[in-house]
This record gives structure tokens, sequence and C-alpha cells, in this order.
């Protein structure tokens, strides 16, 4: 993660915050991604996986990525990025109203 989803996420995931070229920066292991996934959902927030998809791109090019997963919350599902449930969560009456509210 980089700049400001860096410096917001960090302290939210216990993740040490480091700079590269001046640019706020900080990592999640890939080997537990769905641990901090987890951690980001229950913090309200939606998490857009990006992955490389270039073996080899050209000299001094930065590899190509693209987006390819999207996890968030909306209050009563747990979706991803095809618009698939992953899980229904069952709702109270503030997750019901606020939701209720947004779609008006």
């Amino acid at each position: 993660m980089f700049f400001d989803n860096a410096e917001r996420a960090a302290p939210l995931l216990g993740l040490a915050l480091t700079h590269r070229a001046g640019a706020p920066m900080c990592g999640i292991p890939h080997y537990c991604i769905d641990t901090y996934l987890a951690r980001i959902v229950r913090a309200g927030m939606r998490a857009a996986l990006a992955e490389t998809i270039e073996t080899r791109p050209g000299p001094g090019a930065l590899p190509r990525r693209e987006i390819t997963r999207v996890i968030g919350y909306d209050g009563t599902d747990l979706w991803d990025c095809r618009g698939r449930v992953i899980a229904t969560v069952p709702r109270n009456t503030e997750s019901a109203e606020s939701l209720d509210s947004r779609r008006e």
C-alpha cells in the first residue's frame, strides 16, 4: 500500500510504515492475506488486491498490474469484486437502517 492508504492501514493492521523515495508505504505478507483482509473489513473498509500480470516488462518499466479481487462489506453481506456474496452476516437493527438509508 502507498500514500494515504498506507498511512491509514499501517496502524490499523499493526504494520510498519516505511518510505521509499518519500512515499509512505506498508506491505502485507502474501501468505496471511486473509487475516489482514478480515481486519480491513471489520474496520468498515474495502480492499482491492492487485496482481502482477506481466512477467517481463520492458527495460526500466514497471510490471503491469490489474485488480483481481475486491473485498467489502455492505452491512449484510461480504462480497467480492464480481458481486458474488462470500458470506451473509445476520442483520441487526442499526446496520439494516444504515443500509436502507443508503439505498434511497
